[in-house]
């Protein structure tokens, strides 16, 4: 859409006609009949530059009705072209006019017409403005039923879905009082839909139990069908399948030839409450006829979802190779049709399954292409989004201006009246000037011969005022003389102190020499009596200071003596200590080296750590004869979504645990969980030829457990779980990874082929292959199964131990 190029055109259009209207004198135009027929004649024409002159032409000549007429043109024309910033600026012209004229009615419409622009640019808040200004604005229900509506579409547009409610109920009142069915059944329609985008499936369910009771009663035959299929869609939503799948199959008898409903919706409704109600191969077939509809009528984004619906049912009942294939299918066509939103489902599906088969370098890149993808799509809507404020803001811009452009041109409209009001005034004042005139030449010579008067006795005063001036001056001239003598009297006055002063300081300077003399004279007398007093005394320091050095060798010997032992001591006490230290160190060091045995003996079978420990590294081994069990909740990930993630794990941890210490009892060496999955295997690292048995007794007992736990959660009222589990026995190698973070392993067929049993048991059973049948046949119970398809594999005989 050009909105740039239209708003330029906008201002460049309403800039020309400001100066014209400015050029114009200001004298009113009377429409003659030759303009009026012009303005009629572009009318006429209908094209753009027609209706501008057109417009330009009605207003030069005050045309009003011409006017009025253009600007409807020109909206409707400019809406139609897409160009909603025109519109809506002749628009708002067309609103301005009509209530500066009182045309209230039209002035209605004109509002109306204004909210559609904006809601066909889905700004659907700019739009109610403009519908609530309007339902101000008449009375009369008849004429706002319509808008009623748009107000309504507007506001469930905006998923402001009580107030939408409220509108189709007030149109609903009107069409029941007025007994008009269609529109009755239209407004309840659009009122289930919105009950049930609030997920009020009990209202939805009464809203079209009203459509149907409506439809029998006028005997509107071909909206039955999709009455029931809404009906079973609405109890399907509140789980209720079984009036779901009657109400869905009514529609279905309903619709055997042509029929307005979408037989290929009814039949994806019919599949998933067939689904839901525990019938898997109806829910099927249900699938597959709406599939066969979609391909015949070329509806190919339907196809891809219903093909991908199936793949997920057979993924939730457990068939992983069926679910892929039919995924894969969906996938295929999602990406030829570009349809980014099934095509995201296919690929977080595919994930899902290659991960339960263990396949996790192919979950991995399907994860990642579904997050690639996914980010993609929300970026496309974010765009759109953007998109959409932008023109948003951009109408918003527009009308600001156009209405600021509208309130110029009124501005001037009133300037030009008031220009022509001064007019009028001036031609007055000049009149009452013209008649004034003489009076004034009168006054004028009375008031000279009053300033003349006034001027003599101005003269007069000045020359007593400047008497009086030169008295004040001559007076002022003998205070400041008396003042200057007053000053020189205070100043010789000061001299006489300060010459007194001086003198009196010298006197004290000299007294202080004097006694500076004398002071002098004593300090020389009193060096010669320190001078004897020093020789005297130095004498008798030699003799105390020998007696002091003899005194402090004997007090620093003994000092040293103690200091020396006191070291001896601490030394003593300090090698004490390191002793119990290393002591303590070694015996927690003998414990940390048995816990580290303990833990390794926990990761590694004590073959394998012992090897471990001697040579640093553990070679693999081949082992001919083993058994390798899998075990696998149904449903865990569904049911987890209704638990707690604390008590997720402390499930499994019970869980894995009692398996545990089950397979220990059995002889059996437990290898390691994946996410809900356990696996073990017989047989190793000390091969013996009874693994089989152990691997079958000790599945038995994990059952046991599992069976026994969900009773006991049944009774509770809390979900849980059922488990899936494989055996099958042939040969392996097994060693140690890593080279930090040793992991114990096994490779082989074998552990593929123990997985492929598991993914083809069903819940609650044990499931064999026929190698492990025929080494365990003659101590179990066994029921043959057939030949199964096994991917990869071809077919496989299984067998369920009882």
């Amino acid at each position: 859409m050009k909105t740039i190029q239209q708003y330029i055109f906008l201002l460049i259009s309403f800039s020309s006609l400001t100066s014209t209207s400015f050029s114009q004198n200001i004298e009113e135009f009377k429409p003659t009949l030759a303009d009026s027929i012009q303005v009629i004649n572009y009318l006429e024409q209908g094209g753009p530059k027609d209706l501008e002159n057109a417009l330009l032409l009605a207003r030069n000549i005050g045309y009003l009705k011409g006017e009025k007429q253009v600007l409807k043109a020109l909206t409707e024309l400019y809406k139609k072209e897409g160009r909603s910033a025109a519109a809506l600026r002749y628009s708002l012209e067309r609103i301005s006019l009509l209530i500066e004229i009182g045309n209230l009615q039209e002035g209605y419409e004109a509002k109306i017409f204004a909210g559609d622009i904006y809601y066909s640019e889905k700004l659907f808040d700019q739009a109610l403005i403009y519908y609530h200004s309007a339902d101000r604005m008449v009375n009369s229900n008849n004429s706002k039923i319509n808008l009623w509506e748009k107000m309504a579409q507007a506001f469930h547009q905006l998923s402001k879905l009580d107030s939408a409610l409220i509108f189709h109920q007030k149109t609903y009142d009107y069409y029941l009082a007025n007994q008009a069915v269609s529109a009755q059944l239209t407004n309840l329609q659009f009122m289930s839909e919105i009950y049930d985008e609030k997920g009020d499936c009990m209202e939805a369910l009464n809203q079209n139990q009203q459509i149907r009771d409506l439809v029998i009663e006028n005997e509107k035959w071909e909206q039955l069908a999709t009455t029931y299929n809404n009906i079973g869609y609405n109890y399907h939503c509140l789980n209720d399948y079984k009036n779901a799948l009657l109400n869905f199959e009514r529609a279905d008898s309903l619709c055997l030839n042509e029929c307005e409903l979408d037989k290929i919706a009814l039949y994806s409704n019919m599949g998933i409450a067939y689904y839901n109600h525990g019938q898997f191969k109806k829910s099927i077939r249900y699938l597959d006829a709406g599939i066969k509809i979609a391909k015949r009528e070329k509806k190919e984004y339907e196809r891809a979802h219903l093909i991908y619906l199936k793949g997920s049912m057979y993924y939730q009942k457990g068939d992983l190779y069926q679910s892929l294939i039919f995924n894969e299918v969906a996938m295929n066509l999602s990406k030829k049709i570009k349809d980014k939103n099934t095509l995201s489902d296919t690929y977080q599906l595919a994930a899902e399954s290659h991960e339960k088969l263990y396949e996790y370098e192919l979950a991995l890149d399907y994860y990642q292409k579904y997050l690639e993808l996914k980010s993609e799509i929300q970026g496309e809507e974010e765009d759109r989004r953007k998109e959409i404020l932008q023109q948003q803001v951009l109408l918003e811009r527009a009308e600001k201006e156009i209405k600021l452009l509208l309130a110029s041109q009124e501005l001037q409209d009133a300037m030009i009246k008031q220009l022509q009001l001064e007019k009028d005034n001036v031609n007055l004042e000049n009149d009452k000037l013209a008649s004034e005139s003489k009076r004034q030449e009168v006054e004028n010579e009375i008031l000279l011969k009053e300033k003349e008067i006034r001027e003599s006795r101005l003269n007069a005063k000045e020359l007593e005022a400047e008497q009086s001036r030169q008295q004040l001056l001559l007076a002022k001239q003998e205070l400041q003389a008396a003042a200057k003598e007053r000053e020189i009297e205070k100043l010789k006055a000061q001299e006489e102190v300060n010459r007194l002063a001086l003198l009196q300081k010298e006197a004290e300077e000299a007294k202080a020499l004097q006694e500076i003399e004398s002071l002098n004279k004593q300090k020389e007398i009193d060096k010669l009596n320190l001078e004897s007093q020093a020789e005297r005394l130095q004498s008798m320091v030699g003799l105390g200071i020998g007696l002091l050095v003899i005194l402090g060798l004997m007090i620093f010997g003994f000092i040293w003596s103690r200091r020396k032992n006191r070291i001896l001591e601490n030394q003593k006490s300090e090698i004490e200590n390191q002793k119990s230290e290393i002591e303590q160190s070694r015996d927690l060091i003998e414990k940390e080296r048995a816990k580290s045995e303990e833990l390794l003996l926990n990761v590694l079978p004590s073959e394998t750590a012992r090897e471990l420990k001697q040579n640093g590294v553990a070679t693999p081994k081949y082992y001919e004869k083993t058994s390798v069990l899998f075990t696998d909740f149904e449903g865990f990930t569904s049911l987890s979504a209704q638990m707690q993630p604390e008590e997720i794990i402390e499930e499994l941890n019970t869980c894995f645990l009692a398996f545990d210490e089950i397979i220990e009892r059995h002889g059996l060496e437990k290898i390691k969980t994946i996410g809900d999955a356990y696996m073990c295997v017989g047989g190793l690292p000390i091969e013996n030829k009874t693994n089989p048995q152990d691997a079958v007794s000790a599945g038995l007992e994990m059952q046991k457990f599992i069976e026994n736990r969900y009773f006991e959660k049944q009774k509770l009222g809390k979900p849980y779980w059922k488990m899936r589990l494989g055996i099958h026995t042939g040969e392996v190698i097994a060693g140690v990874v890593g080279s930090k973070k040793f992991a114990y392993d096994i490779w082989g067929d074998t552990v593929n082929l123990a997985s492929r049993m598991e993914t083809n048991c069903e819940a609650g059973k044990i499931n064999i292959s026929e190698s492990t049948y025929e080494l365990v046949k003659n101590q179990f119970s066994c029921q043959s199964r057939g030949a199964i398809p096994v991917k990869n594999k071809g077919t496989m005989k299984m067998f369920f131990v009882e």
